[in-house]
């Protein structure tokens, strides 16, 4: 693929997915251990999952997720 370029469907994207967070940087250990037992949530500085920015297309569902409860 290359930026700008046209859909493909047989590449599209199908499953789950959360949470999405990217970073300029590489975490610390301790980051990605505080991050998997849920003791903190970081953003991300390049993506922040937000879900009141997610768009729903063709016949997506949206369901509640929280990983750490």
């Amino acid at each position: 693929d290359t930026l700008g370029g046209r859909f493909d469907a047989t590449q599209a994207f199908v499953g789950e997915i959360s949470d999405v967070q990217m970073w300029s940087h590489v975490l610390t250990p301790h980051d990605v251990y505080s991050l998997a037992s849920c003791g903190g949530h970081m953003t991300g500085d390049i993506i922040a999952w937000t879900e009141s920015v997610v768009e729903l297309h063709g016949g997506v569902t949206k369901y509640p997720f929280d990983p750490c409860h």
